[in-house]
């Protein structure tokens, strides 16, 4: 499985604030969490930004997709892979992400 360094699911122009300079705070998250753990962050933030009324309807909406973007690619990774650090993950499945806007 590759991607030749698409740009992360989670980064775009209007998602800045994960860029904290010297690593993006959702590529210290990947060297923390499992992919098991980070496939339910994806699914907590899809609900929660799904239901979210505040006026900001379309913006909550692409972050929803976001969410489930980063989702779905998480889930590509075999299951053997479910418990290892999402880092770990990646480099065995020959996965790598472009974390700079």
């Amino acid at each position: 499985m590759s991607n030749s360094k698409r740009l992360h699911p989670l980064l775009n122009k209007d998602a800045k604030h994960y860029d904290n300079g010297d690593e993006p705070t959702i590529k210290m998250l990947e060297r923390k969490m499992t992919v098991r753990e980070m496939i339910g962050a994806c699914v907590f933030n899809e609900g929660k930004y799904e239901a979210r009324m505040k006026g900001q309807d379309a913006e909550d909406k692409k972050k929803a997709e976001d969410y489930r973007a980063y989702r779905h690619s998480l889930q590509l990774i075999p299951r053997a892979y479910e418990n290892t650090l999402v880092v770990n993950a990646y480099s065995a499945c020959h996965i790598s992400w472009n974390y700079a806007i």
